[in-house]
């Protein structure tokens, strides 16, 4: 088991891992207290230069935690219509196996009602997304609204990812986290407690 901060990386063999015949069981619980816990803050569709249309961040903070003392708080300043953002990290697998990947997170939101919600994106990628279409492609939308029909303010929602990935012949996979804005608005939501979770098929 090995502790980084706050978060926990712990990775389970499944039969004789020393022949090599097994792929391993991953189970890792990021808090980001610590920071951004080996996460990669990346976003496309942005303007040109990158950011130059619509200003964006993804950076631990302490003014809304769901566990601990601090999240991950995404900004965006959707004045191109079509900006995505999004967290990922790299996760190591043994290759030639097709796996169940489990990703579960708390998610702050204040948006309300039914109009003018964003895009949450959710998913686990063979290679990591460079752009906003394989962004789209590969992951599972859901929408951003905290579920009231009335402004309450930032309400956290348990979010559940369930998606099947073969692992690459290098034996990598990459979860991926993020948002799509997908109306003109500035919007600042919340990412604490995520947990992946794989297993072999």
């Amino acid at each position: 088991m090995a502790q980084l901060g706050h978060s926990l990386v712990l990775l389970v063999c499944t039969g004789a891992c020393a022949g090599g015949v097994s792929a391993p069981e991953v189970s890792a619980t990021f808090s980001f207290e610590q920071g951004m816990d080996g996460w990669t803050a990346v976003a496309a569709d942005t303007g040109a230069p990158p950011g130059a249309y619509a200003p964006w961040s993804i950076v631990p903070a302490t003014d809304f935690a769901y566990d601990g003392e601090q999240a991950l708080r995404l900004f965006m300043a959707n004045h191109t219509d079509a900006a995505k953002i999004w967290i990922v990290r790299s996760f190591a697998v043994a290759p030639g196996r097709t796996y169940q990947v489990d990703v579960s997170y708390a998610f702050g939101s204040s948006d309300f009602g039914e109009l003018n919600r964003f895009d949450l994106l959710t998913g686990s990628f063979r290679s990591p997304p460079t752009d906003g279409p394989t962004l789209l492609a590969g992951t599972v939308h859901d929408h951003t609204g905290n579920g009231s029909h009335t402004d309450v303010g930032y309400r956290w929602l348990r979010k559940h990812v369930r998606t099947a990935l073969p692992a690459a012949a290098s034996g990598a996979f990459y979860v991926v986290v993020g948002i799509w804005g997908t109306t003109e608005f500035s919007r600042t939501y919340y990412l604490d407690d995520l947990t992946v979770q794989v297993s072999p098929d």
